[in-house]
């Protein structure tokens, strides 16, 4: 009989997320990734199923949390004209300043151009 998930699977992939932003992909261990979301290897397996099925749950973690974001940044503004520069400069500067640059850019360069489902 299958165990009950016991933990809150959405902030461990956010744990998990942060983890693959500071070393990647490749860089991040199972191990890593495990001591990060507080879970066992079992438990990994049996309820994400493995590391890369983990990353592509982070990606579209970040992705959602990021438009979300972008929707309630340009939600007020009218003109669509001033809603596209506002998101540009804003994605610009994200990208530019702040410590964890874009996660999908980083991913870009390291995984997207080789594996179809990122």
């Amino acid at each position: 009989m299958a165990r009950n998930v016991e933990f809150d699977e959405q902030l461990a992939v956010s744990k998990a997320m942060d983890v693959f932003w500071k070393k990647g992909y490749h860089g991040a261990s199972t191990r890593d990734l495990t001591e990060a979301m507080g879970i066992s290897n079992s438990s990994l397996y049996n309820t994400i199923v493995d590391k890369h099925q983990l990353f592509i749950k982070a990606i579209k973690l970040y992705t959602e949390s990021r438009m979300d974001a972008a929707r309630k940044m340009l939600q007020p503004i009218k003109s669509p004209l001033k809603a596209i520069e506002k998101f540009i400069n804003a994605s610009v500067y994200a990208i530019t300043n702040e410590p964890n640059n874009c996660l999908t850019i980083k991913t870009t360069f390291e995984v997207a151009t080789s594996d179809e489902s990122v």
